[in-house]
């Protein structure tokens, strides 16, 4: 096994940090667009996929302090909220009620139901109500699912290296 001494160096760490900048935007100034941003997100969808992947390839070789890991895991796992977030948005708008149920929804709303489909906790007051929103969150269920089980492997892992030293 290759170990990489720092994989998560300042260039990464910044490059996570503007990524999120770059997606809080559209929401922060979704109510003054009017411009339909649904295909650059679904494009960013697996452009987002491949950096969580490569991400969590990358944690077990890492020499990375425990903090260092938790602040960039902190980070990426808000890149796919955000992005989550900005599809609903960009769905909501499109497509209006018929797309999700609940009364005039906002940016707010959808980072909200990003985290809980995520987590797959859904309490049912936002819900999809068409085949592009249902698809959507199922596919956002499946990543956190996955990624979250993945990561709490690797950093038991790693904690458990740590104790044993």
């Amino acid at each position: 096994m290759k170990i990489i001494r720092s994989y998560f160096n300042n260039y990464r760490l910044y490059m996570y940090i503007g990524i999120n900048v770059c997606l809080l935007i559209p929401l922060t100034v979704s109510s003054y667009i009017e411009a339909d941003l649904m295909i650059p997100f679904i494009l960013f969808l697996p452009v987002c996929v491949y950096l969580l992947y490569k991400f969590l390839v990358d944690i077990p070789g890492s020499m990375d302090s425990t903090l260092k890991l938790l602040s960039c895991s902190l980070l990426m796992l808000s890149i796919v909220l955000l992005t989550y977030s900005n599809l609903y948005l960009s769905i909501y708008k499109q497509y209006g009620q018929s797309s999700f149920s609940g009364p005039n929804l906002t940016a707010d709303d959808f980072i909200y139901y990003s985290v809980t489909t995520f987590t797959t906790t859904g309490y049912g007051d936002i819900t999809s109500t068409c085949s592009l929103s249902y698809a959507a969150a199922a596919s956002e269920m499946l990543i956190g699912f996955l990624s979250s089980t993945i990561f709490m492997a690797i950093l038991a892992a790693k904690i458990a290296r740590t104790f044993n030293k």
